[in-house]
C-alpha cells in the first residue's frame, strides 16, 4: 500500500472529525475560541481552515466551528491516526 503524504494525512483526519449529525456537533466556535481551544494561532487556525486542514463551515463570510469536531480533530492529530 502506497504511504500517504503528510497533507493528504491531514486531510483524512480532518473528514474524519467531521460529524455528520447537526445535532450532535455542539456549539458553534469562532476562530479565536478555536486558537484558545488547539493552542494556536488565530492566523494559523484561519489558514488551516483555508487549505481545508481544519473541520469548518463558513456562513456568508464567516468561519464557523463546532466544537465537538474540533475536539475529534484534535483527539485524532494527539493519536496520529490513520
Amino acid at each position: 500500500m502506497a504511504k500517504m503524504s503528510a497533507q493528504a494525512h491531514r486531510r483524512e483526519i480532518t473528514k474524519r472529525a467531521r460529524i455528520e449529525n447537526p445535532d450532535e456537533r455542539g456549539e458553534e466556535m469562532t476562530a479565536e475560541e478555536v486558537a484558545e481551544f488547539l493552542k494556536l494561532k488565530v492566523s494559523t487556525v484561519r489558514q488551516l481552515a483555508s487549505m481545508r486542514e481544519l473541520p469548518v463551515y463558513k456562513l456568508f463570510r464567516y468561519l464557523v466551528f463546532y466544537r465537538n469536531e474540533i475536539a475529534n480533530y484534535r483527539n485524532l492529530m494527539l493519536r496520529g491516526t490513520r
